[in-house]
C-alpha cells in the first residue's frame, strides 16, 4: 500500500510508535527484581557463576564456550561501572545488571522490528502493528526479565538485519561491513544466529546478481565483517582455541545425543505447537499463517531470502535434543512481520470497504486491536504480577529460621533453584524423593522433608512419559502424609499459561518426620 493510502500521518505514527515502546518497556520492567535474594532460574545461575568467576579472577577469559562471550562481557562491563559508583559486587548486583541489559535490549528490539518493517517497504500501519505484536509477545517479554543471552542475541540479530536492509538501499560497502560486524556480535552472543548469515548472503545475491563484481565485493566484505565481529566479541575463541574447540565438539555431540530424546521432545511439531498456542496466542497464530501465504504470493526475492532464516532455525532446533522455548526468540520478529501484514490485508481488503462512516471504522479498528491483543496482554500481566509477588523461598526460609533450630537435617530434591534458605548449621542432602520410603529417611537421620511443586509437577504433568515414576511419587506422598507432620505450606502465585516452567514462587511444603515410637 502506498503512503498516500496510509491512514496514519507521520506525526501520529511517531506518537503511536513511542507509546508502544513505552508499553514494551513497562511490561518488561515490571517484576524485574524477582528472586534477588536467592537464585532461581537455572540458566541465570549458570551465567552468574561465569561472571563471578571472571570478576574474582579479574580476567576476561570466561573459560566457557558453550555459548558466546559477548553477553558475559556486557555484564562484566556493567559490574565495573557499578564499582566506579561505589557499589560492592554481589550476586544481586550482577543479576540486576544482567536483567537490565536484557530489559533495554529487549525494548530496543521492539523498536528495531518496526524500523525493519519500514525498510522492507511496509506502510506505517503494518510497521506499527509489527512493533505492537512483538511488544506484547509473552515469550519475549518473559525472557526480557532474565540474566540470559537469548534476548541480547535477538537484539543483535534484528539490528544486523536492519543495517543490512539499509546497506541494500544505500548500496555503500561500509554498511555491508557494519551489517556483518553486528551479525558477528550476535553470533558471539549465541551461535545459532549464524544461520542468518545464509539469509544475508542470499539477500545480497538476489539484490546484486546482475553485477558479478559488486556481488563478490559485497559478499566478501559482509563475510569479513561477520568474522571480525565474532572475534571482537568472543576473542578467546582464538586466544584460547583449545577450550573453544573442545566446547564446540561437546555441543555437537550433546545436541545429537538421542539418549535424552523422547516422544515429545525436540521435533518440529513440538516447537510449532508451543510457539503458536502458548506464546503467540491463537489470534496471532492464524494471522501469521495468513501473512506467510501473502508473502509467498508476492514472491518478493528479499522476503524469501530473509524468511530463510526462521525456516532453517526451526529445522535445526527440531534436530537438537534441547527443547527450550527461548531458543525460538529470534523467530518472533519475523512472526510479527507476518501477523502485521495479514492484519492490514484483512483490514484494507475485507473490513474497511464495508465501513462507510469514519467513526464506525475507528470503533471497529479499536475492537479488532483489543481482540488481537487481549490474550497476550492478559498473559503478560499475570506473568508480571507473579514476578512481583514475595518469593515463597524467602517466606519459607524466614519460617524455618524462626521455627527450626540449628543442626536440623533436611532432605530436598535436586532442583536447587526451588528450595528455601535453610537455618544456619543445618545439614541437607539432595534426594530423588520417591526412591525411598519415609522410614528410610528417618533411619538415616533426616528430621524434615521439603517438597516443591517444580519436582512433583515434572512427574504428574508428564505422566504419559514416566508412568512408573508418577506412581512412585503418588505412593511416596501417601506415605509422607501418614508418617510425617505437615508443618507449613507456602503456595506461590502461579501463571495460568502453558509456559510456566521458569517462573518463581513454587509451592513449598515442609514436613517433620514423626519419631519412630509414633509408628
Amino acid at each position: 500500500m502506498s503512503e498516500e493510502q496510509d491512514d496514519i500521518t507521520i506525526v501520529n505514527y511517531r506518537f503511536l510508535c513511542a507509546a508502544i515502546i513505552i508499553l514494551a518497556f513497562g511490561l518488561r520492567c515490571w517484576g524485574i527484581t524477582f528472586g534477588l535474594t536467592q537464585r532461581y532460574h537455572p540458566d541465570e545461575s549458570y551465567t552468574l557463576d561465569l561472571v563471578n568467576r571472571m570478576v574474582q579472577a579479574d580476567e576476561l577469559n570466561p573459560r566457557f564456550f558453550e555459548w558466546g562471550s559477548f553477553y558475559l562481557y556486557l555484564v562484566y562491563a556493567g559490574h565495573w561501572l557499578a564499582r566506579l559508583f561505589g557499589h560492592p559486587t554481589t550476586d544481586a548486583l550482577l543479576t540486576i545488571i544482567g536483567r537490565s541489559i536484557s530489559l533495554v535490549l529487549g525494548t530496543l528490539t521492539v523498536l528495531l522490528t518496526g524500523l525493519c518493517s519500514r525498510e522492507l517497504g511496509h506502510d506505517r500501519q503494518t510497521s506499527l502493528l509489527a512493533t505492537l505484536f512483538l511488544a506484547i509477545s509473552f515469550l519475549h517479554c518473559r525472557c526480557s526479565h532474565y540474566l540470559t543471552i537469548d534476548v541480547a542475541a535477538t537484539f543483535w540479530l534484528v539490528l544486523a538485519m536492519y543495517v543490512l536492509l539499509l546497506a541494500l538501499r544505500k548500496t555503500g560497502l561500509p554498511l555491508f561491513f557494519l551489517a556483518g560486524l553486528v551479525l558477528g556480535g550476535a553470533i558471539g552472543t549465541k551461535y545459532q544466529t549464524a544461520l542468518f548469515a545464509l539469509s544475508g548472503l542470499s539477500v545480497i545475491g538476489i539484490h546484486s546478481y546482475t553485477r558479478l563484481r559488486t556481488l563478490l565485493a559485497r559478499c566478501c566484505i559482509y563475510a569479513v565483517g561477520i568474522a571480525t565481529g565474532f572475534i571482537v566479541t568472543c576473542p578467546y575463541s582464538i586466544l584460547f582455541w583449545s577450550g573453544f574447540h573442545e566446547s564446540v565438539l561437546y555441543l555437537f555431540s550433546h545436541y545429537q545425543d538421542v539418549t535424552y530424546r523422547n516422544s515429545s521432545d525436540c521435533n518440529f511439531v513440538f516447537f510449532l505447537q508451543n510457539l503458536y498456542l502458548a506464546d503467540w496466542s491463537e489470534f496471532l497464530s492464524i494471522l501469521s499463517l495468513v501473512g506467510l501465504v501473502l508473502v509467498l504470493r508476492k514472491r518478493r526475492a528479499i522476503d524469501l531470502g530473509l524468511y530463510l532464516f526462521p525456516v532453517l532455525l526451526l529445522i535445526i532446533l527440531s534436530l537438537m535434543t534441547s527443547n527450550f522455548m527461548r531458543n525460538l526468540l529470534p523467530i518472533l520478529p519475523f512472526l510479527a512481520f507476518l501477523s502485521a501484514t495479514a492484519s492490514v490485508w484483512l483490514w484494507q481488503g475485507l473490513i474497511r470497504p464495508y465501513l462507510t462512516l469514519a467513526t464506525c471504522r475507528r470503533s471497529v479498528l479499536i475492537l479488532c486491536l483489543i481482540g488481537f491483543c487481549s490474550l497476550p496482554l492478559y498473559r503478560i500481566a499475570v506473568l508480571d504480577y507473579v514476578l512481583s509477588q514475595p518469593d515463597t523461598r524467602d517466606r519459607a526460609g524466614l519460617w524455618l529460621s524462626e521455627n527450626v533450630g540449628p543442626g536440623s537435617r533436611f532432605a530436598l530434591e535436586p532442583e536447587f533453584w526451588a528450595y528455601p534458605r535453610l537455618p544456619a548449621d543445618s545439614y541437607y542432602r539432595y534426594y530423588m524423593l520417591p526412591k525411598h520410603t519415609v522410614s528410610w529417611y528417618r533411619t538415616n537421620g533426616v528430621d524434615y522433608i521439603i517438597t516443591n511443586s517444580i519436582s512433583s509437577e515434572a512427574y504428574f504433568v508428564y505422566q504419559n512419559l514416566m508412568p512408573d515414576m508418577r506412581r512412585k511419587y503418588e505412593l511416596f506422598f501417601t506415605d509422607l502424609r501418614s508418617n510425617a507432620i505437615l508443618c507449613q505450606t507456602f503456595r506461590g502465585t502461579r501463571c495460568p499459561v502453558p509456559i510456566n516452567d521458569e517462573l518463581p514462587n513454587p509451592d513449598l511444603a515442609i514436613y517433620r518426620l514423626r519419631p519412630s515410637s509414633a509408628n
